[in-house]
């Protein structure tokens, strides 16, 4: 998946949203192979809790990942005065790189049905 790549990019306050971008991504991929779309960015967390969290399909860490990422990807973006822990953000990383691989994985699944 190129979201992959984006990740590589991730030691600055930019990257950072880049990040939480690939959790979006991936997770609005995941919901349009269930024809699911939402408008808004809390919409998609949301309804990737609902249809892969609550279903047992994807581990609940995944949805405490996502909503990490979605908050550092707020102080990164809107608090002037914030500030993210580098190994805090490595973190992040990592388990948005997890993400993006089982999300690949059951996308590649779901399609073989």
């Amino acid at each position: 998946m190129k979201v992959l790549n984006i990740i590589k990019m991730a030691d600055s306050m930019a990257s950072r949203s880049t990040v939480y971008y690939a959790f979006f991504y991936a997770a609005s991929a995941l919901l349009m192979a269930l024809d699911i779309t939402r408008g808004k960015h809390s919409g998609v967390l949301a309804a990737f809790r609902e249809h892969f969290v609550k279903a047992g399909l994807f581990p609940i860490e995944d949805s405490d990942a996502y909503g990490e990422a979605f908050e550092l990807r707020n102080i990164s973006d809107y608090d002037m005065l914030g500030s993210v822990e580098r190994e805090q953000a490595l973190a992040v990383i990592k388990n948005a790189k997890q993400f993006v691989t089982r999300s690949d994985v059951y996308i590649k699944e779901k399609g073989d049905q």
